[in-house]
């Protein structure tokens, strides 16, 4: 009797399975407004699902032709959790949105790795790598922009710049360089005053006739100018690297503005 009910148990889960409807294949990409042919489309797709495939972080693209009322976040939030986005238990991916309609994009990451590796830096600079392309047409070579950024930091560890401390040799010149100056101020002004002969009396100023005044100009004879320059910012160089992330309560984190 124990065998005859495992074998119905059995065949009950085989039953099972089979009618249990299959999930369907990871889309990676879709062009919901046809900016995009479908070649372009596959190719991307094939980039896509290679890149998701390698690190366990889903990468996807869509385009939209409007948010439904929502910001472009909130959008971008609502596709990844109606659709079912994000790969392993916590839902690692990074989407990038692209509404043609009011002209926004969005970069949302979401999950530890994701969010570890996809920082506010990071989504920046992938930002700065295909906004050109994207706001002149370039649709394809955008999105493949976009999807070589993803593999590059999903392979590239968070490199965090810290700046060197300072010590006392980077604080010298702010002692020796003012006493520096006064002393030959002074020198250059004690040239200037140097008489031949000591005078005892203040006759030999004083034009026959006496001194007659008829204007007072105030003449400022010197000025004292001081310059300290800005040092430049260097937004080509990865050694400014941070790995902060900002991270909203759903998990998501975003980089996101007008194209």
């Amino acid at each position: 009797m124990k065998k005859i009910t495992a074998m119905f148990a059995a065949a009950f889960a085989a039953l099972m399975i089979l009618l249990t409807p299959l999930k369907a294949a990871a889309v990676w990409v879709r062009d919901d407004y046809g900016i995009l042919s479908s070649a372009e489309v596959d190719k991307l797709n094939e980039m896509a699902e290679s890149i998701s495939a390698e690190y366990g972080v889903g990468t996807y693209i869509r385009v939209v032709n409007g948010t439904e009322g929502m910001g472009i976040e909130s959008y971008a939030e609502y596709l990844f959790n109606n659709e079912g986005m994000g790969l392993g238990t916590s839902g690692e991916g990074v989407l990038l949105t692209i509404d043609m309609a009011d002209r926004y994009y969005d970069i949302a990451a979401h999950g530890d790795i994701a969010n570890t590796q996809f920082t506010d830096y990071r989504k920046d600079r992938m930002a700065e790598d295909f906004l050109d392309d994207l706001s002149r047409g370039y649709y394809y070579n955008a999105f493949k922009t976009y999807l070589s950024d993803c593999d590059y930091y999903l392979r590239t560890e968070v490199v965090i710049y810290k700046p060197a401390p300072k010590t006392i040799k980077d604080f010298a010149p702010l002692f020796a360089i003012p006493p520096l100056a006064g002393l030959i101020t002074v020198l250059i002004q004690k040239r200037r005053l140097k008489t031949r002969g000591i005078r005892t009396t203040a006759n030999n100023y004083i034009p026959q006739g006496g001194v007659h005044l008829s204007n007072m100009i105030d003449m400022y004879l010197y000025r004292e100018v001081h310059r300290t320059p800005i040092p430049k910012v260097e937004h080509s160089s990865e050694k400014h690297e941070t790995g902060h992330t900002t991270i909203n309560s759903g998990g998501f984190s975003h980089h996101s503005g007008r194209f």
